[in-house]
């Protein structure tokens, strides 16, 4: 019995082991369970992930805390189609609810990223993912998914976005050149707008898997630097090289870029310096030619110190390059002008103007030139002086070969007017005999009288007043006709023109009233004086006059009448016009009327209309003749007018 007894209670105690070791796995179990769904939820929270399910028949559904969380609800509220719809953005509820319903529906799964916005304002973007549930006869019996925040991953994404486009906008908008070509061929795999163009491609499609070795590289040279370059560095920096455009044209580019070996790329960029190279071709250009410039050159800072002089300023003046750099032009100076003369020159460089004028200067030799100058300010990009520029022309070969040729022009012209004089010589004698007749006779008259004792006091003192006048009218011809023949240097003064035609017209009165002549006289009023060789002037009008009084002495005139104008041209020039009713000058006079030893006279030289134009000439005026068949001549000049202060 007692051993029954102790079988019963062995086997009980097997029987509460096992059932203990059963509690114990259950709750193992339990506890793995709860471990497991603890670190699920860990990951959900740290991946922002939250699970769902939706009962298709009742639109009521199970949200994880996570997805509470996320949407930032309370998680007491309901889960289902009607909470989602409360917080879905509204440009998206339509398009989300419509998908959820399609795939309750027809068994599709569900996908979509959307926007909501959370009871506490902020708007999220969700990533959702579902699969249907489908019972055997086809029918869905739920949705079950996961919803992602993928807010931070959607503003990363647009912030790459954005810079995508902005580095985009830079690389199509550069001023430079950027491109990537492939190592083993140079085929263009990416550039921007800028090469485009420099290519002459319309656009960058267009200029895309072109060879640049082999369509576009036309200068060995560069490109053998180019690649040892890559070959030993890896990079090139700022080199110039010459590439063929679409067209064949050239042009010149400097260059920089990386080469990438394990990409099997080069990137770079380049800018267009033809301009550049084209300046500086034209730069040494002219470099070359202010080297060799036939004519001095100067060029000075601001304050006037010497910074710059070419060969021939050294060969002309004696000074060496070394001898004038830093010194002032003033050691050229010859004393022979004025300290007012260097003051207004100043005066007009610094307020930005050109000066031009004649200089006398003083070589190192001490020798005197004539040089003709010309200095023009240089100005800079702010508007501000930077330098002076002097081109100087020694001109005194010419200025020697000017005065000679006004000696020879002075010669002529005391000839011409001593064979004027001659052919006068009645006129004159005719002229001058008035007043003496007046003189002779007026005496005899009061030495008749004296004897008489007939002549008072008064009467005497106005006969002697009659002869004082008469000798000083025979006088003052006498003057005008020694100054008129008088052989001299050229006098400049300022004078009347109006009054040089009156002084001709009086010299000419018996020559006039022989010959049955009339002058009309059409002389502007206040007109402005010349400056000039007052006798040089008269001797041109009292030829032009002749002229005209010869070819109407044929007879065939039915009028014979000179007409003598003067008048103003744009307040810079007076017009003196001599026109006669003779009969004109032929085609072939009015060709030949001015050239030397020319003439249509039995007895003339053929040099009064050829002295008569180098005088004026001389003067800086301007000498021609117009005619009409049968309609008189018209001879014609003009002259500077001479300015205050000249």
């Amino acid at each position: 019995m007692g051993r029954n007894k102790c079988n019963e209670e062995n086997q009980r105690t097997g029987i509460e082991q096992k059932r203990f070791q059963a509690i114990g796995q259950r709750a193992e179990d339990t506890l793995s369970r709860l471990l497991l769904t603890e670190r699920f939820r860990e990951a959900e929270a740290y991946a922002q992930i939250g699970h769902w399910e939706l009962d298709a028949l009742s639109g009521r559904g199970y949200w994880s805390e996570e997805l509470y969380r996320i949407m930032g609800l309370d998680p007491k509220t309901p889960a289902g189609l009607e909470t989602l719809g409360s917080i879905l953005h509204p440009d998206d509820r339509d398009e989300v609810l419509a998908s959820i319903e399609k795939a309750l529906t027809l068994g599709n799964e569900h996908f979509m990223e959307y926007r909501i916005r959370r009871p506490d304002g902020e708007e999220r973007w969700l990533e959702c993912r579902a699969k249907p549930e489908i019972d055997n006869t086809d029918q869905v019996l739920r949705l079950v998914g996961s919803t992602q925040n993928i807010t931070e991953r959607k503003r990363s994404d647009r912030a790459l976005r954005e810079s995508e486009e902005k580095f985009r906008g830079i690389f199509n908008n550069a001023l430079v050149a950027m491109f990537r070509i492939e190592t083993s061929d140079g085929r263009l795999l990416e550039c921007n707008e800028r090469l485009a163009q420099m290519l002459g491609y319309k656009d960058q499609s267009d200029c895309l898997n072109h060879f640049i070795y082999t369509e576009h590289h036309c200068d060995p040279g560069a490109q053998k630097k180019i690649l040892a370059e890559l070959k030993t560095s890896g990079e090139i920096n700022n080199i110039e090289a010459r590439l063929s455009r679409k067209d064949s044209t050239d042009i010149w580019v400097r260059c920089s870029g990386k080469l990438y070996p394990e990409k099997g790329y080069f990137e770079g960029v380049a800018t267009d310096i033809t301009a550049q190279k084209q300046a500086e071709s034209e730069l040494r250009k002219l470099s070359m030619a202010v080297q060799q410039s036939p004519v001095s050159i100067a060029i000075t800072d601001p304050q006037g110190t010497i910074e710059y002089v070419n060969p021939k300023f050294s060969e002309v003046t004696g000074y060496s390059y070394e001898e004038c750099i830093g010194r002032n032009p003033r050691i050229l100076k010859s004393g022979e002008q004025t300290q007012d003369f260097y003051q207004d020159l100043w005066r007009t460089i610094t307020s930005g103007r050109e000066w031009r004028g004649v200089l006398r200067n003083r070589k190192k030799s001490g020798e005197l030139l004539w040089e003709n100058v010309s200095i023009s300010p240089i100005i800079d990009q702010k508007g501000k002086i930077s330098s002076f520029v002097a081109v100087e022309e020694d001109i005194t070969e010419r200025i020697s070969a000017e005065e000679k040729e006004r000696q020879r022009l002075l010669e002529l012209a005391h000839v011409s007017r001593l064979s004027t004089m001659g052919e006068m010589a009645s006129q004159i004698a005719h002229e001058l005999n008035q007043p003496l007749t007046a003189i002779a006779s007026t005496s005899d008259a009061v030495s008749r009288l004296i004897e008489s004792n007939s002549l008072s006091t008064s009467e005497f003192h106005d006969v002697l007043d009659d002869i004082s006048k008469q000798a000083q009218r025979a006088g003052k011809i006498i003057r005008h006709l020694r100054s008129f023949v008088r052989k001299d240097t050229m006098r400049e003064s300022r004078f009347d023109v109006n009054k040089v035609i009156q002084d001709v017209l009086q010299l000419l009165k018996v020559e006039l009233r022989s010959h049955a002549l009339h002058v009309l006289q059409d002389l502007a009023d206040f007109l402005p004086e010349v400056k000039g060789d007052q006798i040089l002037i008269e001797q041109v009008i009292l030829n032009l006059i002749r002229n005209a009084i010869d070819v109407m002495d044929d007879g065939r005139c039915s009028e014979r009448k000179v007409l003598i104008k003067t008048q103003i041209l744009e307040k810079k020039e007076i017009k003196v016009t001599i026109a006669d009713t003779g009969p004109g000058l032929t085609t072939e006079a009015l060709t030949n009327a001015f050239e030397p030893y020319y003439t249509t006279k039995e007895s003339g030289m053929g040099m009064g209309l050829p002295i008569s134009r180098s005088i004026i000439e001389s003067h800086g005026g301007k000498l021609w003749a117009t005619s009409e068949p049968e309609q008189g001549a018209i001879f014609c000049f003009i002259l500077p007018i001479a300015y205050r202060g000249e």
